[in-house]
């Protein structure tokens, strides 16, 4: 006989916990995920407070958003995975501003359990009391076995005493946090992420953030603000039109560092007006230039823009490239405003509503795409009658009105590119310049053995150190032939042969100089160590543990000799027990090929920057171990004080793509095969995330290796 039964699912309540684990992979994610919070209660300012007092540590996230009724804190807030955000309820944006909600999975309180033991909550919405909950996660969870057996008391007052007056919005207070120290990277770090939501214009929908950490102001320094970033924009251009014709200020305004390169200002005539392309079918070819017609029920437009030069030469020289990129890649694109209030998608990072990057695919260097412009466009709903929303809001229907907006504003868009073609070709020009090649003569290894022949022979010298030299000449044939038949994969063969070459004419220069047997023994004995020394770079790739300081030591003898040769400091902290050693698993003579080729390419892009500056600074390179940087694994750091990259790190990590005279293209490639073969990567650290003395300015290539 059969028996059906019921059962249901029963949660534990530490999956609160768990949950915040799973869900949110760091501290500075749960406090970005209470800030996006702020953002959907259409907030225009949120005060994010970070307090590190030992055990009265607290991070408090306070907004003036629309606040929480008592239903949607009992229905909302304190329902986990609560669908308000998502699939069909997504389309309900937020009721003032009409934002694009940030968060969608209904976890955002979990953040607050990630972070600390103790939640205060106080909370006001408009003509309602104001409501009060402190949450003891940690008692909670302990106290209670199952999620749903948990109670939550919520105190009403209706005499406020956070939100005064007509004041509504929400605060949250964590105490008893359970990570109270935060290192200086990691607080810039979250300053930069909590920057990249703050709107670049002043509107009334801007949301900006505030991030205060009491007592370590410093921190904090030499951030930009977006108005700092916008100030970084190499053309600035602001315009204005309406039925009585095109108004327009235009900005030049080149890095510094180019001084061949003067600012430079233009604005429009009296009277002028824009003139339209002929490939608008839209428009009437027998006509050039726009007129009230075209504008019958778009009216005025206002507008500004920001345009930025991407590439890593320019953007090297803002002081942070790191943060300006990340504000880019958060804030590009042409926004549309309508009385002050933001029209979506436009702007957004996958919207191109004004086909910027299509126009881009013939002449790439002369026209903006959506990821170099920062832009606002501003037109009034009281003259745009035509110019419909969709009715889910993500932005206007596709008539006659807005074809003839967008077409203005392509037009608009083909105006500036043009104002700002010559600068732009000035600019390359001043790149091209500035980066002139470095060239350095080297001689044929045969011409040199070929030279020390003679001069043993001269000093009869040929049958004491003649058999000395027929196994140098043969262990070199040797490396070269199968470092060619191998490829090399990007291994920097070059160095190998230069540093052979170098050590041959000193004994030539010894011999020639007539110094005592033992030194010119000592001069054959060291070539010998070179040569085998080099030798583990092409052997079979074995798989073992080995501590990562046996690997830097090599380095450091094979590379040492370049060092005093070009004046440049060496450091490796790990190698005099200053910094933390660790063992890696792998091929450690890819391993060491791979580092060889990021010390090689330090030593050139620091003898470069010395050449271009005009006063001689001092060259360094420092290997740095940072086993606890990466979550993934153990990291080593190859720093330098060189100009940094002239090039984005995606493509300097591809085949065949170098900035540098005569260089191939293929020693970061190599690099990136090496550690991505063995479980790891290759990445480029922000400078202002690592513990370095100020010297250290240029790059820092860090290599990731897998965990045990």
């Amino acid at each position: 006989m059969a028996h059906t039964h019921s059962a249901h699912f029963k949660a534990r309540a530490h999956i609160l916990r768990l949950l915040g684990d799973q869900l949110i992979g760091n501290d500075r994610l749960a406090v970005f995920e209470l800030v996006k919070n702020a953002y959907d209660a259409d907030a225009t300012r949120v005060t994010v407070t970070l307090k590190m007092e030992s055990e009265k540590s607290s991070i408090t996230v306070a907004d003036n958003g629309c606040g929480m009724t008592l239903d949607q804190l009992r229905n909302g807030w304190l329902e986990i995975g609560t669908d308000a955000k998502r699939g069909d309820n997504r389309s309900a944006w937020s009721s003032r501003f009409k934002r694009v909600p940030l968060g969608e999975k209904g976890v955002g309180r979990l953040a607050a359990c990630k972070l600390g033991d103790r939640l205060i909550l106080t909370t006001r919405a408009k003509g309602q009391p104001e409501y009060h909950m402190r949450i003891d996660w940690a008692k909670l969870i302990d106290d209670h076995d199952y999620i749903d057996k948990v109670g939550i008391d919520i105190l009403q007052r209706d005499e406020p005493e956070l939100f005064m007056g007509n004041e509504i919005g929400t605060r949250i207070r964590i105490l008893k946090l359970l990570r109270a120290e935060w290192t200086r990277g990691e607080v810039r770090a979250l300053k930069r992420m909590l920057t990249s939501l703050t709107s670049p214009f002043h509107a009334p929908d801007s949301f900006a953030v505030q991030f205060k950490v009491p007592g370590y102001e410093e921190w904090l320094e030499e951030l930009f603000e977006p108005e700092d970033i916008l100030a970084q924009a190499v053309w600035e251009f602001s315009f204005g039109i309406d039925e009585r014709g095109f108004t327009w200020n235009y900005r030049f305004n080149p890095p510094h560092r180019f001084k061949s390169l003067k600012p430079k200002e233009a604005s429009s005539a009296p009277g002028e007006r824009l003139e339209m392309s002929e490939d608008d079918p839209s428009w009437d070819r027998k006509k050039v230039h726009l007129d009230s017609e075209y504008l019958k029920g778009i009216g005025p437009i206002k507008g500004q823009f920001h345009v930025y030069d991407r590439r890593s030469k320019v953007l090297n020289l803002t002081g942070n490239t790191n943060q300006v990129k990340q504000f880019l890649n958060e804030q590009t694109g042409v926004r549309v405003y309508r009385d002050g209030i933001r029209v979506y998608n436009y702007g957004e990072p996958d919207d191109d509503w004004l086909g910027l990057n299509a126009r881009r695919i013939n002449r790439p260097a002369l026209k903006m795409g959506t990821n170099s412009v920062i832009a606002a466009v501003h037109i009034r709903h009281s003259s745009t009658s035509e110019l419909h929303e969709k009715t889910n809001r993500e932005g206007f229907d596709e008539n006659d009105c807005f074809l003839r907006f967008r077409s203005v504003m392509q037009n608009v868009v083909e105006f500036l590119d043009r104002t700002r073609r010559e600068d732009r070709e000035s600019l390359d020009r001043a790149i091209k310049g500035e980066a002139s090649a470095l060239t350095t003569g080297t001689e044929r290894f045969e011409q040199t053995v070929s030279a020390l022949r003679k001069t043993l022979k001269k000093h009869h010298l040929e049958n004491e150190l003649g058999p000395k030299l027929d196994v140098i000449e043969k262990e070199y044939d040797s490396l070269r032939e199968v470092a060619m038949s191998a490829g090399a994969a990007g291994m920097n063969i070059v160095v190998i042969f230069h540093e052979v070459e170098r050590e041959v004419r000193d004994l030539d220069a010894a011999i020639r100089n007539r110094l005592s047997e033992e030194r010119i023994a000592q001069h054959a004995r060291h070539l010998v160590q070179l040569l085998e020394g080099f030798a583990p770079l092409l052997k079979k790739n074995k798989q073992r543990r080995v501590k990562v300081s046996d690997i830097l030591a090599h380095v450091k003898f094979l590379t040492e000799r370049r060092f005093s040769l070009h004046e440049i400091t060496f450091s490796c902290p790990v190698l005099t027990g200053e910094d933390v050693d660790f063992e890696v698993s792998g091929a450690d003579n890819l391993y060491l090929g791979a580092i060889i080729n990021l010390v090689d390419n330090a030593i050139h892009w620091c003898k470069k920057r010395r050449e271009l500056d005009s006063q001689k600074r001092q060259m360094a390179i420092a290997i740095r171990t940072l086993p606890d940087w990466a979550e993934e694994g153990p990291c080593l750091a190859v720093i330098d004080t060189g100009p940094g990259f002239e090039i984005d790190f995606e493509d300097a990590v591809k085949p065949f793509v170098s900035t540098r005279a005569g260089g191939m293209g293929l020693g970061l490639y190599y690099a990136r095969l090496v550690m991505e073969s063995q479980g790891g990567a290759v990445m480029l650290a922000d400078l202002s995330e690592l513990d370095l003395p100020k010297v250290y300015d240029g790059a820092a290539v860090i290599l990731r290796f897998r965990r045990k």
